[in-house]
């Protein structure tokens, strides 16, 4: 729900704080740009540093960039905490889906067919 809430407001905060609407855009695609390819990467680190080592600096790098927002009077620098941020989210959930898929009693097949369909088979 945080991140909703953040990456919403943090356009309308470069807004208040002078930011043209073409710098308003990049500040808002920095955070997909990031998106688009870091999951994979965090993945990758994920199982080789283990989940709740990228769990904890995931929750801890996202608080540090939702204070850093609080200090923020230029709204330039927000891109780099928007940065920050989506790493932070891009970190996070490859590990919390691969604790998922390790929590599972059964087969991960299985288990994602018995979540998406829970009507009578016939």
């Amino acid at each position: 729900m945080l991140v909703g809430v953040v990456s919403i407001t943090v356009p309308i905060y470069a807004t208040l704080l002078g930011a043209t609407l073409f710098l308003v855009g990049i500040i808002g695609s920095a955070g997909g740009l990031i998106y688009s390819f870091m999951p994979l990467v965090s993945g990758v680190l994920c199982d080789k540093f283990g989940r709740k080592i990228f769990i904890s600096a995931s929750f801890s790098s996202y608080g540090l960039s939702c204070f850093l927002y609080s200090l923020v009077e230029e709204p330039l620098m927000l891109i780099p905490i928007r940065l920050v941020e989506w790493i932070s989210v891009a970190a996070l959930w490859p590990a919390v889906e691969s604790l998922i898929a390790d929590s599972a009693p059964a087969r991960l097949e299985d288990a994602l067919k018995n979540s998406i369909y829970l009507g009578d088979p016939q």
